[in-house]
């Protein structure tokens, strides 16, 4: 497995900004909206509703974006010896030895008692939080390996595992849990199939110390790494899939965020922020359904078409 298997997700081509979680309070987006249902000019969300939709699409890709980077950084493929116990591919994970392997105690139902690796993260910086835990690693290869086989039989399997995962063939299972000052975050995940037609899922919760705040994401999709000749920029990827980004309070569900939605041929060069072309389908809970289309503009000033049931807009996003 390469370093490069746990990066791309549905909806990192389309998770330009870092913008804070938010709940629909904030905003009070159900009188608004039932202000904008009023108005006779626009019969739906326009103007600060639609502006507040569109943030909480953004929110719901910008921690996507996150968890990716997280990922990213935490993975260390095992190598045949690492005495000093550093990491050794630029990542904050400690690369485990292969002689290491053992039947894992995972709570994520695809890795438990299975054969597989723990890595120990240290010092992982993702968006101003410093983590540390532990990331479980195993392959599909491994997964009907016996427990009580002895381990220089199961590493000649994890070794043909990681030659096919390195060679850019991903099988990865993972579980991941990490802490910081302020938060506790789990995950569950996979990475399957080549990078041109990659399938990743991962089922996250980050709860925060401060304020009780329990953020859950749960996003799966294919992605499509290619070269093009027409398209100027050469490498770019095309993503498909789905997910859920939800928000819920200490005190009950009157503050709840809720957004579900569907990434349709999101087309992102290598260099871009946004995509160029595809859009995103969303379902924001108590306000109402919203669509972003993506165009051949969208990389260079950020702007995006908004349609909903009854009114189109456009829109700028943000741009670092």
């Amino acid at each position: 497995m390469t370093k490069q298997i746990l990066i791309p997700s549905v909806l990192l081509m389309a998770a330009g900004c870092s913008t804070q979680s938010s709940d629909f309070a904030d905003y009070g987006l159900g009188e608004l909206n039932a202000q904008a249902m009023g108005e006779e000019s626009l019969p739906g969300p326009h103007g600060e509703v639609l502006d507040a939709m569109v943030e909480q699409i953004v929110n719901a890709a910008s921690a996507v974006k996150s968890q990716n980077a997280l990922l990213s950084k935490v993975y260390a493929e095992p190598v045949e010896s690492n005495e000093e116990g550093l990491p050794l591919s630029g990542t904050c994970g400690i690369n485990p030895e292969i002689q290491s392997i053992q039947v894992l105690d995972s709570d994520c139902r695809d890795i438990n008692l299975r054969w597989g690796w723990e890595v120990e993260v240290e010092n992982c910086e993702i968006d101003g939080e410093v983590y540390d835990g532990l990331l479980q690693l195993s392959y599909d290869e491994l997964q009907n390996i016996p427990a009580f086989l002895p381990i220089d039989m199961v590493i000649s399997e994890a070794l043909q595992a990681l030659n096919a995962n390195q060679a850019g063939f991903a099988s990865a299972r993972y579980a991941l849990n990490l802490e910081s000052d302020d938060f506790a975050l789990d995950a569950c995940g996979q990475e399957l199939g080549p990078a041109d037609f990659r399938f990743s899922e991962t089922k996250t919760h980050r709860f925060s110390f401060s304020d009780g705040q329990l953020e859950s994401m749960h996003n799966n999709g294919v992605g499509h790494e290619m070269s093009s000749p027409i398209l100027e920029g050469g490498m770019h990827t095309v993503a498909n899939g789905d997910g859920v980004h939800e928000i819920t309070l200490e005190d009950g569900d009157r503050n709840r965020s809720l957004v579900s939605y569907r990434v349709l041929g999101a087309t992102t060069l290598a260099a871009d922020q946004w995509p160029n072309a595809g859009r995103i389908e969303a379902h924001v809970e108590g306000v109402g359904d919203v669509t972003l289309v993506f165009t051949a503009q969208t990389p260079i000033d950020g702007s995006v078409d908004v349609f909903t049931p009854f009114t189109a807009e456009r829109v700028n996003l943000p741009m670092e």
